[in-house]
């Protein structure tokens, strides 16, 4: 059996900007890659000018786990599977993670900084 995975992408820069390749549906064959790649940027910096951290415009990973989220579970609605449903679970659990880091942060004040 030959199974392609599919998780390479581009590192532009370290931390903030990604090159996901795109892919298409072609008739009697699937999943095929093409030549076009969809540029995803996190947002970075601090909102402490003595920081020094490079600012980036983007997203943020709660964005894009949300929208994970989603469009799996229509997916999963579509075509179920046991895989899919434990898939949906860790990105909530993911997502959970987050929002409690979030809090978290908020309680000790360090929100848009990079203190720990």
């Amino acid at each position: 059996m030959n199974i392609e995975l599919k998780e390479d992408f581009e590192i532009r820069e370290e931390g903030s900007n990604y090159l996901l390749p795109m892919y298409k549906v072609v008739e009697g064959v699937g999943i095929v890659k093409t030549l076009l790649n969809q540029e995803i940027q996190f947002v970075r910096g601090s909102k402490i000018l003595e920081e020094e951290v490079p600012t980036r415009i983007g997203t943020l990973h709660e964005h894009l786990l949300a929208m994970m989220i989603h469009d799996l579970k229509y997916k999963n609605n579509l075509v179920p599977s046991r895989e899919g449903s434990l898939v949906i679970t860790k990105l909530e659990e993911a997502l959970g993670w987050l929002r409690q880091r979030q809090i978290d942060r908020t309680k000790r004040e360090v929100v848009g900084t990079y203190k720990e």
